[in-house]
């Protein structure tokens, strides 16, 4: 796996030379890749896979589209690559177009309506919003926020579409705060959260990484806000560090679907057209920072102190 902004080497590789060689680009600042343990977990699965077939992963990290576009001509052009996951698809996502107008084999981590007719591996994010909504009104939470990742990524969008039209129909409010992914990003967004009346603020939060939900519960302690009598907090993905700190998360097998998503790319490679693959739903694995909100603890005890 190679980490950087060129093809090692700088001369087209040599037909039938080795295994096929797969490209996947992170638009993403580099600060936030090493310490994201989705990406992380979602390459070493890919690997397991390419590795079986004697194929090449070219990991790359640009800074913006220009940079991200330039690099798929380039490996276009000098056959550095034989194919192309494309991850974290966007509103008005020219890159699809430009791969199929290149002839690229490409695998769409996303929704088969936002895949333009490429192979995709996907989940059903909307779904997952609406369990975790459901869950947490279910335990009494009727004020609910969520710290969101890039707002011009399609999934976010379908995340906070489905948190509202959950919250609605519990008759919950809903409130959503921007984040990106980064620790930086959840402590400003709880930060915010915490600005708001105690009466009117969030009693649960849904947090789109766990990097963030992290944050958000370091910081709540050293605000000496209760987690979770005073704010449940859920985090999106879960990882080892969410275990360590008993953070409850929406768990997935994320090791699986990068190996779901090299299958698939395989499977294109090969031209056997696969169709839409769906990977496992994230599940709710609850732990210690989800509870009922505190007004109905202090009820209880109030009661049970009367009595």
């Amino acid at each position: 796996m190679t980490h950087s902004g060129s093809i090692p080497g700088g001369s087209p590789r040599p037909a039938g030379s080795r295994g096929p060689s797969i490209g996947v680009i992170l638009r993403h600042p580099a600060r936030l890749v090493g310490i994201e343990p989705f990406f992380m977990e979602f390459i070493r699965g890919a690997e397991s896979v390419l590795a079986a077939h004697d194929a090449t992963l070219v990991l790359q990290v640009q800074p913006g589209i220009d940079e991200e576009v330039a690099s798929y001509r380039r490996w276009h052009d000098r056959k550095l690559v034989d194919g192309v996951i494309l991850v974290n698809i966007r509103v008005a996502d020219t890159r699809l177009d430009l791969l199929k107008r290149m002839g690229v084999p490409t695998v769409v981590v996303g929704h088969p309506q936002a895949a333009h007719g490429l192979a995709c591996v996907w989940t059903d994010d909307r779904t997952v919003m609406e369990n975790a909504v459901e869950y947490l009104v279910g335990l009494g939470h009727r004020r609910l926020a969520r710290v969101t990742g890039p707002d011009d990524l399609l999934h976010t969008q379908e995340r906070t579409s489905a948190f509202h039209d959950a919250a609605g129909r519990h008759g919950a409010a809903g409130t959503v705060e921007p984040g990106d992914y980064s620790r930086e990003g959840g402590v400003a967004a709880t930060a915010r959260l915490l600005a708001v009346d105690v009466d009117d603020r969030a009693t649960a939060i849904i947090y789109d990484n766990d990097v963030m939900a992290l944050a958000g519960l370091e910081l709540l302690n050293a605000k000496g806000v209760d987690v979770p009598g005073d704010i449940s907090l859920i985090a999106w993905d879960d990882s080892f560090q969410s275990q360590l700190a008993a953070m409850s998360a929406l768990s997935h097998d994320v090791y699986a679907y990068g190996a779901l998503v090299a299958d698939t790319m395989m499977a294109t490679l090969h031209q056997k057209a696969p169709g839409p693959a769906q990977a496992e739903l994230p599940m709710l694995v609850e732990r210690g920072t989800t509870g009922p909100p505190a007004f109905r603890t202090g009820l209880r005890r109030d009661m049970a102190h009367q009595g």
